[in-house]
């Protein structure tokens, strides 16, 4: 119990990714999400500063979430980064 090693194991910080702002968000977004399903590493899809993210973020990303943690994905919008963090659900 007391000599005990502590496990050399590290977090995996998620790769961190740009989406663009214009009609392809959408489709570079699944891309993604494509990726993360595949390699079940984590990844972070940062979004430019001109993009009306709150719009998207009521009105699409609970639809999106819903299909998508059928699909072994979940997806969490963080406001203050302006990111998107996509992780493998087990």
């Amino acid at each position: 119990m007391y000599n005990r090693k502590k496990k050399l194991t590290k977090k995996i910080k998620p790769a961190i990714v740009d989406l663009p702002s214009d009609w392809n968000f959408g489709v570079e977004l699944v891309k993604h999400i494509e990726q993360v399903k595949k390699t079940k590493k984590p990844l972070k899809c940062k979004v430019e500063t001109d993009f009306d993210a709150k719009e998207w973020v009521q009105l699409c990303l609970p639809e999106w979430q819903k299909i998508w943690t059928d699909r072994k994905v979940r997806i969490k919008w963080h406001v203050r980064q302006r990111a998107f963090f996509l992780t493998y659900i087990k």
